[in-house]
Protein backbone atom coordinates (compact mmCIF):
# COMPACT_ATOMS: atom_id res chain seq x y z
CA UNK A 1 0.00 0.00 0.00
CA UNK A 2 1.25 3.38 -0.99
CA UNK A 3 -0.13 6.06 1.36
CA UNK A 4 1.25 9.55 2.85
CA UNK A 5 0.76 10.30 6.16
CA UNK A 6 0.93 14.09 8.04
CA UNK A 7 1.55 14.35 11.24
CA UNK A 8 -0.35 17.75 13.03
CA UNK A 9 -0.08 18.74 16.39
CA UNK A 10 -2.27 20.30 19.35
CA UNK A 11 -0.05 22.83 21.87
CA UNK A 12 -3.28 24.08 22.92
CA UNK A 13 -4.19 27.77 24.93
CA UNK A 14 -7.60 28.64 26.58
CA UNK A 15 -8.59 30.58 23.59
CA UNK A 16 -8.26 27.72 21.32
CA UNK A 17 -9.27 24.14 23.12
CA UNK A 18 -13.11 24.95 22.13
CA UNK A 19 -11.87 24.36 18.55
CA UNK A 20 -11.44 21.02 19.22
CA UNK A 21 -14.36 18.87 17.33
CA UNK A 22 -16.01 16.80 19.50
CA UNK A 23 -16.05 14.29 17.13
CA UNK A 24 -12.48 13.47 17.74
CA UNK A 25 -12.57 13.39 21.15
CA UNK A 26 -11.62 10.17 23.18
CA UNK A 27 -10.14 7.07 21.80
CA UNK A 28 -10.13 6.91 17.85
CA UNK A 29 -12.30 3.66 17.55
CA UNK A 30 -15.34 5.78 19.07
CA UNK A 31 -14.73 8.79 16.97
CA UNK A 32 -18.04 10.08 14.91
CA UNK A 33 -15.74 12.04 12.37
CA UNK A 34 -14.73 9.80 10.00
CA UNK A 35 -11.49 9.67 7.75
CA UNK A 36 -12.98 11.59 4.90
CA UNK A 37 -14.18 14.05 7.18
CA UNK A 38 -10.77 15.76 7.64
CA UNK A 39 -9.48 18.45 4.87
CA UNK A 40 -5.49 19.45 4.96
CA UNK A 41 -5.56 21.92 2.85
CA UNK A 42 -3.68 24.84 2.48
CA UNK A 43 -1.58 23.04 5.68
CA UNK A 44 -4.48 23.89 7.75
CA UNK A 45 -6.85 20.91 9.31
CA UNK A 46 -10.12 21.16 9.29
CA UNK A 47 -12.76 18.10 10.44
CA UNK A 48 -16.59 18.02 9.64
CA UNK A 49 -16.08 21.72 7.97
CA UNK A 50 -14.66 23.01 11.31
CA UNK A 51 -10.96 24.80 11.10
CA UNK A 52 -8.65 23.29 13.89
CA UNK A 53 -5.95 25.00 16.41
CA UNK A 54 -3.49 21.84 14.81
CA UNK A 55 -0.39 22.98 13.30
CA UNK A 56 1.26 20.88 10.38
CA UNK A 57 4.30 19.24 11.25
CA UNK A 58 7.49 20.65 8.94
CA UNK A 59 10.39 18.41 8.98
CA UNK A 60 13.59 21.30 9.89
CA UNK A 61 15.21 18.76 6.71
CA UNK A 62 12.81 20.18 4.51
CA UNK A 63 13.98 23.45 4.61
CA UNK A 64 10.97 25.16 4.59
CA UNK A 65 10.69 27.90 6.88
CA UNK A 66 8.85 27.64 10.13
CA UNK A 67 8.68 28.73 14.05
CA UNK A 68 10.83 26.32 15.66
CA UNK A 69 8.58 24.28 17.86
CA UNK A 70 9.48 21.56 21.27
CA UNK A 71 6.95 19.10 19.93
CA UNK A 72 7.17 16.67 23.18
CA UNK A 73 5.61 19.91 24.76
CA UNK A 74 2.06 19.18 22.31
CA UNK A 75 -0.97 18.25 24.04
CA UNK A 76 -2.07 15.85 20.65
CA UNK A 77 -1.02 14.90 17.79
CA UNK A 78 -3.11 13.80 14.39
CA UNK A 79 -2.24 10.96 12.03
CA UNK A 80 -4.03 12.25 8.70
CA UNK A 81 -3.45 10.59 4.99
CA UNK A 82 -4.33 9.17 2.29
CA UNK A 83 -3.24 6.29 -0.39
CA UNK A 84 -1.40 7.86 -3.71
CA UNK A 85 -3.58 8.18 -6.77
CA UNK A 86 -1.42 5.34 -8.81
CA UNK A 87 -2.76 3.15 -5.76
CA UNK A 88 -5.98 4.20 -5.88
CA UNK A 89 -6.15 3.32 -9.17
CA UNK A 90 -5.25 -0.41 -9.33
CA UNK A 91 -6.36 -1.20 -5.89
CA UNK A 92 -8.49 1.81 -4.82
CA UNK A 93 -8.50 4.73 -2.27
CA UNK A 94 -8.24 5.01 1.10
CA UNK A 95 -8.51 8.25 3.75
CA UNK A 96 -6.96 7.26 7.15
CA UNK A 97 -7.07 9.51 10.34
CA UNK A 98 -6.06 8.75 13.54
CA UNK A 99 -4.29 9.98 16.94
CA UNK A 100 -0.38 9.07 18.07
CA UNK A 101 -0.57 8.39 21.63
CA UNK A 102 1.31 10.20 24.48
CA UNK A 103 3.19 5.83 24.68
CA UNK A 104 4.08 6.18 20.62
CA UNK A 105 0.97 4.14 19.76
CA UNK A 106 -0.37 5.10 16.62
CA UNK A 107 -4.20 4.16 16.51
CA UNK A 108 -5.76 5.48 12.66
CA UNK A 109 -8.97 4.53 11.39
CA UNK A 110 -8.79 3.83 7.28
CA UNK A 111 -11.80 4.06 4.85
CA UNK A 112 -12.45 3.69 1.14
CA UNK A 113 -12.53 7.16 -0.64
CA UNK A 114 -15.58 5.97 -2.87
CA UNK A 115 -18.49 5.20 -0.28
CA UNK A 116 -19.63 3.05 -3.30
CA UNK A 117 -17.05 0.97 -1.31
CA UNK A 118 -18.62 1.39 1.65
CA UNK A 119 -18.99 -2.56 2.18
CA UNK A 120 -15.11 -2.95 2.81
CA UNK A 121 -16.28 -1.03 5.97
CA UNK A 122 -13.77 0.80 8.68
CA UNK A 123 -10.63 -1.11 9.37
CA UNK A 124 -8.83 -0.01 12.52
CA UNK A 125 -4.62 -0.13 12.56
CA UNK A 126 -2.68 0.17 15.57
CA UNK A 127 1.07 0.26 16.53
CA UNK A 128 4.36 1.78 17.01
CA UNK A 129 7.49 3.35 15.01
CA UNK A 130 10.35 1.61 15.12
CA UNK A 131 13.75 2.32 13.66
CA UNK A 132 12.76 6.00 12.94
CA UNK A 133 10.74 4.35 9.77
CA UNK A 134 8.43 1.51 9.61
CA UNK A 135 5.39 1.38 11.22
CA UNK A 136 3.96 -1.74 12.22
CA UNK A 137 0.96 -2.98 14.13
CA UNK A 138 -1.97 -4.97 13.39
CA UNK A 139 -5.29 -4.13 12.07
CA UNK A 140 -9.41 -5.30 12.35
CA UNK A 141 -12.35 -4.54 10.72
CA UNK A 142 -14.69 -2.33 12.88
CA UNK A 143 -17.41 -3.74 10.56
CA UNK A 144 -17.66 -7.19 12.82
CA UNK A 145 -16.22 -6.84 16.17
CA UNK A 146 -14.88 -10.10 17.49
CA UNK A 147 -15.26 -11.95 14.15
CA UNK A 148 -11.29 -13.12 13.83
CA UNK A 149 -11.36 -10.60 10.64
CA UNK A 150 -7.65 -9.43 11.49
CA UNK A 151 -3.99 -9.46 10.84
CA UNK A 152 -0.63 -7.62 10.73
CA UNK A 153 1.17 -4.71 8.37
CA UNK A 154 3.86 -2.82 7.95
CA UNK A 155 4.41 0.74 6.23
CA UNK A 156 8.15 1.35 5.35
CA UNK A 157 9.39 4.99 4.83
CA UNK A 158 10.10 6.15 1.46
CA UNK A 159 13.44 8.11 0.91
CA UNK A 160 13.03 10.26 -1.71
CA UNK A 161 16.36 11.43 -3.85
CA UNK A 162 16.60 15.08 -2.56
CA UNK A 163 16.58 13.85 1.12
CA UNK A 164 19.46 11.02 1.01
CA UNK A 165 21.73 13.75 0.29
CA UNK A 166 21.19 15.63 3.31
Amino acid sequence: MQCSLVLFFHFGTSDNEHLIPGSIGGEVDQWTANPRDFSTEMDCLTVCGWETPYEKFVSPASGECQVSRNYSQALDCLVIGRTAQDHDSAWGGFNFAGKLKRDGTIVMKRESKDSTDAGLGVWIFEGNVRYGSVFAGTWRSSNSPGSGIHGIFSLGKKVHPSQSEH
